[in-house]
């Protein structure tokens, strides 16, 4: 039995309260915390650990990634720093000599929404790769850019048509352009020759380290059984370093059931979430599903993935199963319908005690955000996209864009908000995330004006979002998401008060611990980690 004591601290419970001094784990529990006046039980102490007055927060949660494609990135070649198409071809150009005649190229974070010279075509790949087929997937992973040989190599024929729920992207002469959106994604990636096993866990160490050192202990990741698999895995081969709740594909929801699995099923370090839907696309790949047509395109509402009948269908069969929905829709279209959806199965959530959740709701109009709340919704959003999503929402959704991310709108009608990253489209780091839900600024900077700057939270509020609302999200906050006796000991130490700071003293904060089950996992070398790197925290 493991106790140990932190002390000399100012730990946060709510900011309004005056702060606690000490904090009292035992097996990888809080058991007490107090004041200097307030005395320390008469228990044996394994170890003291002064935290020479820095500040105490829960540990952050990310309600929303994929860690198994996060891991990956760390395996392909990272077009993320990439600012016009030149500087995307320049970074491939450099990889070039890493590859053998025929050997897939695979990559992935190009943002073409970014670029001012020229966008994605098959052309400037088959320059560089005549003889290797390229497969490169977009920041929000909803659409991909390959060459020739690629199409070649998967037998795509210019008679081809596009799949439901996808689009092959042509030229003026009926020819492949060299984009695929969504589901036509899939013909690409089933040919993709997957790495290795060890590979694999060792890129999966190497993101589980980025995320303890931005001070997240647990993840809802939207992935299946070859993840879970490879998760199991990893804490035989590293140990339990991470909470892991997983969100299984639709596709593998039959499975689950068969199996008898169910939402809850598991423990405090892996367990089921429920099932994760897709019901549209992106704005990044302006597939998200609208009401109206996208700004200057007139014949391009987006994608929708089913219809109301086809999708009240699977979430019912999901429920009827004990399993949770996070059902992905961004456009306003998709909103609306599974907000109806998830009216049609309100009784049946309730009978189960399900969480249903609503993940990403980018552009939400006034009229929907009551339903939420009506109907139990959870809303699981990615405040990080901000940094990204100012100039292309403009463009794409004029007017409209009012209504993107409107984080204090759903807020104020008492609505669950569960922050996450959906890394690795974003990085997973909470800092950048409540940077973006408090002072909503294109690409963090300081001199570009804040965004609707009326659906701007407090700091405390992200915080909550990305900790208690997090563990709210997936059932777990009986044991997770907050600083009191019987909760785990998950929890983190600035360097500084997040609280009243004006956006450039935010931007100099840092974590200085992480501590995981009661354990320090992460001891800051020094230096800001907040804003150097081109895509992930080196």
């Amino acid at each position: 039995m493991q106790t140990f004591i932190f002390k000399n601290a100012n730990i946060f419970y709510n900011p309004e309260a005056t702060p606690f001094n000490w904090l009292l784990t035992q097996n990888g529990r809080i058991i007490a915390l107090g004041h200097k006046t307030d005395p320390i039980p008469k228990i044996e102490i394994d170890q003291k650990i002064d935290l020479k007055q820095k500040y105490v927060l829960p540990a952050w949660g990310d309600a929303h990634l994929h860690s198994l494609w996060a891991a990956r990135l760390f395996l392909e070649i990272d077009l993320s720093p990439a600012r016009s198409l030149q500087q995307a071809l320049n970074i491939l150009k450099k990889a070039k000599n890493s590859f053998k005649p025929e050997q897939w190229v695979i990559g992935r974070g190009f943002n073409k929404n970014m670029w001012q010279d020229g966008q994605p075509d098959r052309q400037s790949l088959d320059r560089l790769f005549p003889r290797n087929p390229v497969y490169l997937e977009s920041q929000d992973c909803h659409a991909a850019w390959v060459n020739s040989a690629a199409i070649k190599r998967i037998g795509l024929t210019k008679t081809a048509v596009d799949p439901p729920g996808g689009k092959f992207s042509r030229n003026a002469n009926g020819e492949f352009s060299g984009l695929v959106f969504d589901k036509a994604m899939e013909i690409f990636k089933k040919v993709l020759p997957p790495p290795s096993e060890e590979q694999l866990l060792n890129a999966l160490d190497r993101f589980v380290k980025q995320l303890l050192k931005n001070g997240v202990t647990h993840i809802h990741t939207m992935e299946g059984a070859e993840a879970l698999n490879l998760w199991q895995k990893y804490f035989k081969r590293f140990g339990r370093k991470m909470r892991v709740v997983f969100y299984f594909p639709v596709d593998e929801m039959e499975n689950l059931i068969q199996a008898g699995l169910h939402s809850g099923f598991g423990d405090e370090w892996l367990r089921i979430g429920g099932i994760k839907i897709f019901t549209d696309g992106s704005l990044g790949s302006q597939t998200a599903a609208l009401r109206q047509p996208y700004e200057n395109q007139t014949d391009n509402s987006g994608l929708l993935m089913y219809n109301e009948s086809e999708l009240l269908k699977i979430v019912t069969r999901a429920q009827q199963h004990h399993l949770a929905v996070a059902i992905h829709a961004i456009g306003d279209k998709a909103v609306e319908m599974v907000l109806k959806v998830l009216k049609q199965t309100e009784d049946l959530r309730k009978q189960n005690r399900l969480i249903s959740r609503l993940e990403h709701a980018q552009l939400v109009t006034p009229d929907l955000i009551p339903l939420f709340k009506q109907f139990g919704v959870v809303a699981s959003m990615q405040p990080i996209h901000i940094a990204d999503d100012v100039k292309t929402a403009e463009t794409f959704w004029g007017q409209r864009s009012r209504f993107a991310y409107p984080i204090r709108s759903l807020l104020s009608h008492g609505i669950t908000l569960a922050f996450g990253s959906d890394a690795p489209v974003a990085e997973a780091n909470p800092l950048k995330g409540i940077f973006s839900a408090v002072w909503r600024k294109f690409k963090f900077d300081l001199t570009e004006p804040s965004w609707n700057p009326q659906e701007s939270i407090s700091v405390w509020q992200a915080f909550q979002a990305f900790s208690k609302g997090v563990a709210n999200a997936a059932m777990a906050d009986t044991f997770l998401g907050e600083l009191s006796p019987g909760k785990l000991a998950d929890f983190i130490v600035l360097d500084r008060s997040p609280f009243n700071a004006d956006p450039a003293d935010f931007k100099k904060l840092h974590i200085e611990k992480t501590i995981l089950n009661g354990n320090i996992v992460f001891n800051h070398p020094g230096k800001s980690a907040y804003l150097k790197r081109p895509h992930f925290l080196e």
